[in-house]
């Protein structure tokens, strides 16, 4: 009792009560600093520290005692500190313990708490390096943890502030932090290292802790849950009879939070967690990670794990020239071992290394240079079936793709990459279409090296290269099978594979561009020269169904198109099959792809398309669809006049098709002359001499349609070239008589020509026509209707009406009838017509029913004789006009003109006959040569 009673009283003078306390009011902290002073000098200190000890076990002391002698030793460790720290420190008096016992957490208003953790403060804030050590053993460190984690709020903020003030040393000096190391160990063991990084280096570190540790946290830095929570109540309930035993308190080593034990940590980096952030994730900076040392690392893990899990194999790297892995600064990347849970999927933990290296790699883009040969394993494992998997390494190629030296490793493992296309194991969108077309895309534009610069480093791949190896892993086919299937791939997947023939197909000039030509016909050449910069036009190609003379894309043709791309792509995804799981088991496919690009052509087929007529890119049956349609001539004609030509060799067959055929090349023909008519003033002889034969072909129909295109170029251009020869070839088919069509053409043609050139009805007289045209008057021929009598009766009229040799044509045929019928040959053709069989007499010559019948059986024997000279006609006159005086006698004064002058000048006239004879086949021959 008498101690009891000196103590409160010592208590009292320290704390400025009773008698002193209107002293103090005035003299301030001097009266408390000399109560101090006399207190140590009384030995003070170590009478209170055992005082307050003798208190707190007595247990039931009156609490405002508790309360003053706490404020009492607080004041003197503030003022006297390093004698209140001798004793503290001092195990036998047992201080500390009696503090943490006196520290009751589920009382947290208490006030005693409060003192007890103001009275740690005071000791942590002096300068002595053994009380954070002394607070671990005594086992008042762990109370202030269990303090931090289920105080009221305040003395939360408190505790985890006296945890900052153990664990941080107040200079750089290595005394002063091998004195802290103890404390270091238990925070990081009990808080974890991610709250312990923070404690240390965060900004208003205190209440971001403290927060932290009432909240449910999982970050690629922290990890602090109600599981981990619980387990470190559960362990200061455990130890709290080892820590109130006034015995020293030790950390058990074995000590491992059971939520943490299999968590994959590097570096305080919890790997699950990092791998799951969003790509552009970035560490906190006070993280002192290297992170070439870490990629390394991950790289290293990566391979021994996959190795020691089957999943990878030894197979012969791309070790080239510049391509030795660094070695390491450290064997800390040798000998790191990141834990997995045991009995879980390797794949699913590859595939967290894989994330983190992913992420690594994006944080620092230095990092390629390292040129990491552990890349190559990373690429080869996308052959596994794990769609996460798949998808964090194609995530990893579009990190690389800024980077020649890292796409090496991306290029030697191109053809599992092209697998994915198609053989990916895809769950919902992972991996999405677009990740595996973005990595095909980085292989294509940035795999290579550009063939304008020097100087390539070694193994660098040249254009041709890549593309030859892409395009013996078949990647058009596999491509053109997603752009033609619109139900299975979205728009936006269907557009990027367009972009990639696109950029496979530069310039027109490459092996996949010929191979595109041949699985989309000819017709998507325009569009894959635009595919790169417009790849939606081809995609708008395949998906809209037109038909013109240049496009005829429809729904036949597309199935087509279809039908032979899954079947040169049936062959090329077995290969895939088979190939990866042969990866999986051995690490190499079990047999090369060589895709023959070359003889695409011939094993896709296009049966609907190749119905069509085609010449220079324009289908020809569309064209005569479309009359107006513009073409370019200079484009066109060229390969029409070879098809043409080529086609009409073939008739002989004398098959429909053929026929069919040539008459619409004619046909197409005729079309651009009519559009163009300045075209038919550039054939040439041999072009127009080609048509002219073609009136002589044993089919009806190509002799009609060559007409009517000679009808077109004589409507629309003087035809000058072999004009005799076009006549000679028009004038047997009015004998032929095939058709009324055919009839008419010729008498128009003939006509036409009449109007453009005077010389033809010189022609036609030669050849002996006009007796033709007499015959079809009198319907002789077979199809004489009226509408062709009455056309030769127009075609009479033209040949008289010429301004040059109309009266020559006049002459021609009243010599063969009357000199009455001189007047009818202008009037209508009904007149004219009607007059051929009107009994009539002009100048001594009767025109009746026999005489009819005579004239017509002189110019019928003469017909046959005349067509069959034809051919070979030089501008010689054909018709006999001798024959036709046994029809009609001659005048009078004409048959002695004739007498006298065969009796007087024989020889002259013989002369005169024979050159003058020579000098009208010359000129004859030279009008038909030329107009």
């Amino acid at each position: 009792e008498t101690q009891d009673l000196a103590g409160s009283l010592v208590i009292s003078l320290l704390c400025m009560k009773g008698r002193r306390l209107s002293h103090a009011q005035r003299s301030g902290i001097e009266s408390t600093n000399m109560n101090v002073s006399q207190c140590v000098k009384a030995g003070g200190t170590e009478k209170l520290a055992i005082h307050f000890v003798n208190l707190v076990e007595k247990g039931d002391i009156e609490e405002v005692l508790l309360l003053d002698s706490l404020e009492a030793l607080t004041i003197l460790a503030r003022n006297a500190s390093s004698e209140m720290c001798k004793v503290a420190l001092n195990p036998d008096c047992k201080f500390l313990t009696s503090l943490l016992k006196l520290m009751n957490v589920r009382k947290c208003e208490d006030r005693k708490l409060e003192l007890c953790l103001d009275l740690t403060e005071a000791l942590l804030d002096s300068h002595d390096r053994g009380v954070p050590q002394a607070i671990v053993d005594s086992g008042l460190l762990l109370r202030i943890i269990q303090v931090a984690i289920e105080g009221e709020a305040g003395t939360d903020l408190k505790s985890v502030d006296l945890i900052r003030k153990t664990i941080i040393a107040r200079n750089s000096s290595e005394e002063d932090g091998k004195a802290r190391a103890g404390a270091r160990t238990v925070v990081i063991s009990l808080l974890t290292p991610g709250i312990y990084m923070m404690l240390k280096h965060e900004e208003k570190a205190v209440e971001k802790v403290a927060e932290s540790l009432r909240s449910e946290i999982q970050t690629p830095t922290i990890i602090w849950t109600d599981a981990i929570r619980n387990e470190l109540r559960d362990f200061i309930q455990k130890e709290e009879k080892n820590i109130t035993s006034y015995k020293k308190w030790v950390l058990p080593d074995a000590f491992a939070y059971t939520a943490l034990k299999d968590e994959p940590v590097w570096d305080d980096v919890y790997l699950r967690l990092y791998a799951k952030q969003k790509l552009g994730y970035k560490l906190p900076p006070y993280l002192d990670i290297s992170t070439g040392e870490f990629f390394h690392s991950l790289l290293m893990v990566l391979a021994r794990f996959g190795r020691e899990k089957g999943l990878l194999h030894d197979v012969k790297e791309p070790r080239e020239p510049g391509f030795d892995s660094p070695k390491s600064e450290t064997s800390k990347s040798e000998a790191v071992q990141i834990p997995f849970p045991p009995g879980t999927n390797p794949l699913e933990h590859l595939t967290v290394l894989c994330r983190c290296i992913l992420h690594i790699l994006q944080s620092d883009s230095k990092l390629h240079k390292q040129k990491e040969q552990g890349l190559f394993d990373l690429f080869r494992l996308i052959v596994h079936p794990y769609a996460p998997l798949q998808n964090a390494i194609l995530q990893v190629v579009g990190v690389c793709k800024d980077s020649i030296d890292s796409m090496k490793f991306v290029l030697a493992s191109s053809k599992w990459i092209i697998c994915m296309l198609h053989n990916s194991e895809r769950k919902g969108d992972i991996p999405s279409l677009k990740i595996v077309l973005d990595a095909l895309h980085a292989i294509i534009n940035n795999g290579v090296w550009p063939e304008n610069m020097d100087n390539p480093p070694p193994g660098a791949k040249t254009f041709k290269e890549v593309e030859t190896h892409l395009l013996d892993h078949g990647l058009p086919v596999l491509l053109s099978l997603i752009i033609c299937d619109e139900e299975k791939f979205a728009r936006e997947e269907r557009v990027l594979a367009a972009k990639l023939c696109g950029l496979l197909s530069v310039e027109s000039n490459t092996d996949t561009y010929r191979a595109l030509h041949c699985i989309f016909t000819w017709q998507v050449g325009k569009f894959l020269e635009d595919c790169e910069s417009k790849p939606q036009k081809l995609v708008d190609f395949f998906d809209e169904m037109k038909k013109d003379p240049k496009v005829y894309w429809t729904k036949e043709v597309r199935s087509d198109v279809i039908y032979g791309i899954k079947s040169e792509a049936k062959g090329l995804l077995q290969w895939q099959k088979s190939a990866l799981i042969s990866a999986r088991k051995t690490g190499e496919e079990h047999a090369p792809c060589k895709w023959d690009a070359k003889n695409v052509g011939k094993r896709i087929m296009h049966p609907n398309l190749a119905k069509q007529l085609c010449v220079g890119e324009i289908f020809v049956y569309q064209l005569i669809n479309y009359p107006h349609y513009p073409v370019d001539p200079e484009v066109y004609l060229p390969p029409l006049w070879v098809e043409l030509e080529r086609k009409n060799k073939s008739l002989s067959e004398g098959t429909k098709k053929e026929e069919k055929i040539v008459g619409a090349l004619i046909e197409s023909l005729q079309i651009v002359v009519k559009n163009l008519p300045h075209i038919a003033e550039a054939f040439e002889k041999e072009k127009l001499l080609f048509l002219y034969q073609l009136l002589d072909s044993k089919f009806v129909s190509i002799k009609k349609k060559a007409l009517e295109l000679l009808v077109a170029c004589a409507k629309e251009t003087a035809i000058s070239a072999a004009m005799g020869q076009l006549i000679r070839y028009c004038i047997p088919l009015l004998i032929q008589g095939d058709t009324e069509d055919i009839m008419v053409e010729s008498l128009q043609l003939l006509r036409e020509l009449i109007r453009r050139s005077s010389p033809v009805v010189e022609q036609i007289l030669n050849l002996g026509a006009h007796a033709i045209l007499i015959l079809i008057c009198f319907g002789r021929f077979k199809n004489c209707t009226k509408k062709v009598k009455n056309e030769t009766c127009h075609l009479i009229g033209a040949m008289c009406n010429d301004a040059t040799n109309g009266t020559l044509a006049s002459d021609g045929f009243c010599k063969i009838l009357t000199e009455g019928f001189r007047t009818k040959f202008l009037q209508k053709p009904e007149m004219l017509l009607a007059f051929f069989t009107v009994d009539h007499e002009a100048k001594e010559r009767k025109w009746n029913g026999d005489n009819r019948d005579r004239v017509i059986a002189v110019l019928e024997k003469q017909v046959p004789e005349m067509v069959t000279k034809m051919k070979d006609w030089r501008g010689e006159r054909l018709f006999n006009d001798e024959e036709i005086s046994k029809v009609w006698p001659k005048p009078v004064e004409e048959q002695t003109e004739e007498k006298e002058n065969t009796e007087n000048q024989p020889a002259k006239e013989e002369k005169g006959n024979e050159n003058g004879s020579v000098e009208k086949s010359a000129e004859a021959s030279q009008i038909g040569g030329s107009a």
